[in-house]
């Protein structure tokens, strides 16, 4: 069985799953600009806080603060509106780039040699078909594609916390080190727990297929017993497998929150003091506060995903495992299409005898059929029933 070499980086994968969404470029293309707007439209919303508390509350004007939170709750409308036709959009684009790949995977699968079939546990194929392709459909869901507006967010938060205050920015953007630290440090961790629980899962899978497909055999020997063991054994230690992987997990999310919530001490120390020194307004630290909400947002929301791109990364590499393959036997490039049937099969008073080569030199050869006629009916099966050497082989 020839296989292809494609090495499993997050690259090669995200290349891999978004070539299916390049089919549907308008799709993708509108999720684009509406994640785009929602991520202006969201960078508006503190200066709606900031203009309240700075201009409207010291002039008492009711007046003032009806127009302003009427400007908000518009923003928010037409946030609502985005939010829908995008996560609706960002499905339909889902849906349909992962049936391709399911289907192309399984096509893939079905022009491999019986070599691999008789190598490979039904169970497992099973798994890489089904549970291995939804992890891989998380790729291209509403919560992965977001991140292309946390992205916008991010930049334009950054740059405007630098040309609001300088310093504070500078602050806060010392604690991404440590976070890409942390992150370095469990990416691998979770990547390899979670890969021994997709295998264990697999295992799993082939010992109920195979329980199932032989029930018959287990109960006639009375060996459930033994069944019910083994299953037993595959169960625990895809258990522990998850148990390790929800552990580096526990262990992550809250290292990275530890930092986040140690950057907004530092700024809300230091807010407070160039309020204290009139250096900056009271609006201005809260909606400082705001955007520095907005910075993390997308941090903490890369640091959630992290555990599924290290799954989805897992079951990418046991479908390139199918894909890479290459069967041995391939037509020419200039095989004869054969034509589609549309009519059945007739024989007329056939007769063959096989040549003298073939038969013992003394005695004369009889025919292997003799005088055969019948009809055999397009889109129809018919049973070739007889002795020993009565001529179903020749025929």
């Amino acid at each position: 069985m020839a296989q292809q070499t494609n090495k499993i980086t997050l690259g090669n994968m995200f290349k891999f799953v978004f070539g299916q969404v390049l089919n549907r470029k308008w799709l993708l293309a509108l999720n684009i600009i509406a994640l785009t707007v929602i991520s202006l439209l969201e960078f508006v919303i503190p200066q709606y806080t900031q203009y309240i508390i700075d201009h409207v509350i010291p002039r008492h004007d009711i007046g003032l603060l009806a127009e302003v939170v009427g400007g908000l709750l518009g923003t928010a409308i037409v946030l609502g509106i985005l939010s829908y036709v995008s996560t609706y959009y960002m499905g339909v684009m889902s849906q349909g780039a992962i049936t391709n790949l399911r289907t192309e995977l399984y096509q893939s699968t079905l022009q491999l040699d019986t070599q691999f079939f008789e190598s490979s546990k039904t169970g497992d194929l099973m798994v890489r078909l089904t549970s291995d392709i939804n992890n891989l459909q998380s790729l291209i869901s509403a919560n992965m594609l977001s991140m292309i507006g946390s992205v916008v967010t991010f930049l334009l938060v950054w740059v405007y916390i630098f040309i609001l205050n300088w310093q504070m920015a500078i602050a806060i953007t010392v604690t991404f080190p440590f976070m890409f630290l942390i992150y370095r440090i469990f990416r691998n961790r979770i990547h390899n727990a979670f890969r021994a629980a997709r295998a264990s899962q697999a295992q799993m899978s082939n010992q109920m297929q195979n329980t199932l497909t032989q029930i018959d055999l287990i109960k006639s020997y009375t060996n459930e017993s033994f069944e019910e063991q083994r299953f037993s054994h595959f169960a625990n230690t895809n258990k522990q497998d998850m148990i390790r992987a929800t552990q580096n997990q526990a262990l992550f999310s809250p290292l990275i929150d530890f930092v986040n919530y140690l950057g907004t001490a530092i700024i809300l120390a230091l807010g407070a003091y160039f309020v204290i020194h009139r250096q900056l307004t009271l609006g201005q630290l809260v909606a400082y506060l705001a955007y520095i909400g907005m910075l993390q947002g997308p941090i903490r929301a890369f640091t959630q995903i992290l555990n599924q791109l290290q799954q989805s990364l897992v079951s990418y590499g046991r479908v390139m495992d199918i894909m890479a393959l290459r069967p041995i036997i391939v037509d020419c490039p200039n095989a004869v299409t054969f034509p589609k049937m549309t009519t059945g099969v007739q024989l007329e008073h056939v007769s063959f005898t096989y040549p003298e080569s073939d038969q013992p030199r003394n005695g004369e050869i009889p025919p292997a059929v003799k005088d055969v006629s019948f009809t055999i009916p397009f889109g129809k099966t018919t049973a070739l029933v007889g002795h020993s050497g009565s001529g179903k082989t020749t025929l």
